[in-house]
């Protein structure tokens, strides 16, 4: 069948549908309007993406310098308190145990540190008998000058309670040390010990 200009039927409702569709606001969908909306749909998933990527590496990285700061102060807490130990050992002893006080020092020295150690003991191990010595050292303060993986450097302020036969009362002595420990696994030893 067809309509009086001529078109057929099937043509002329497919007209009228498209054209109360547009009016509705249902019809055909219009193609170019629907490729701009697919393409900005991607790239706005593809912005959120990167986006995603971006925030997730910036936590990663933070989380990874939290760590190594955490790792970096569990070194220096553990630092001060072996060289604020490792002071009073070296500042504490007593003319009846002298070995004991020494081989003490030695255990927690590294090899070079405890032969040096072992040398300048056996030089003042008559004397300190002779004078019947005993001295308690006690670390008052200590700080970190520097730490890393390897070596640490603190300053320790020892306090010693000292007696002998010329000081039976006893007596306070000052010392002001620079203690330089290497670290040997998970733990630190005494690599120097220098006035200041």
């Amino acid at each position: 069948m067809t309509n009086s200009e001529g078109v057929p039927a099937h043509e002329e409702r497919q007209r009228e549908a498209m054209s109360q569709g547009d009016e509705t606001g249902e019809g055909a969908p219009d193609t170019s309007a629907s490729r701009g909306r697919t393409k900005v749909l991607a790239l706005t998933a593809a912005a959120l993406a990167v986006i995603s990527v971006v925030l997730g590496f910036l936590y990663w990285d933070a989380a990874r310098g939290e760590r190594a700061l955490a790792h970096t102060e569990n070194l220096r807490l553990q630092a001060v308190r072996d060289a604020s130990m490792y002071s009073e050992l070296m500042g504490t002893y007593d003319h009846e145990n002298l070995d004991q006080s020494f081989s003490d020092v030695v255990e927690v020295s590294t090899p070079e540190f405890a032969a040096e150690y072992e040398s300048v003991a056996n030089e003042l191990r008559d004397a300190v008998r002779e004078s019947q010595g005993v001295s308690r050292g006690s670390a008052i303060h200590a700080a970190a000058q520097s730490v890393d993986d390897n070596q640490a450097t603190v300053l320790v302020f020892l306090n010693q309670e000292v007696t002998n036969v010329l000081r039976p009362d006893g007596a306070r002595e000052a010392s002001r040390l620079v203690v330089t420990l290497q670290r040997d696994g998970d733990r630190w030893l005494l690599a120097d010990v220098q006035p200041m």
